[in-house]
């Protein structure tokens, strides 16, 4: 039994190659924007969870909410479909964009 050699491998997590620099050894003003991106990134979301959240709590009625929250506590199953389904979108969304690449 052969097994293949080490230089056939290949990683599917490893940090592309070419030209790609670990952070640390990147210019200053490459570092300042990608600090600056990623935090109007987080800043972006955080804004739009406190609004998706004010507009569910605003639109919706008590009753519907209260129910909602009834139904995902009385099974023990409520909160695992809850998630699984939260699963589910963010790998089909992964997998529509990691189709996009070039």
């Amino acid at each position: 039994m052969s097994y293949p050699s080490q230089d056939s491998y290949q990683n599917p997590y490893q940090a592309p190659s070419f030209g790609a620099v670990p952070a640390m050894f990147a210019e200053e003003d490459a570092r300042s924007t990608f600090i600056r991106r990623t935090y109007v990134h987080l800043f972006g979301a955080i804004l739009l969870f406190v609004a998706l959240e004010a507009a569910i709590f605003t639109l919706v009625p008590m009753e519907t909410l209260h129910g909602l929250m009834q139904m995902l506590f009385a099974s023990r199953f409520g909160w695992s479909m809850s998630s699984r389904g939260c699963l589910a979108i963010g790998e089909r969304r992964r997998a529509s964009v990691s189709s996009m690449r070039i």
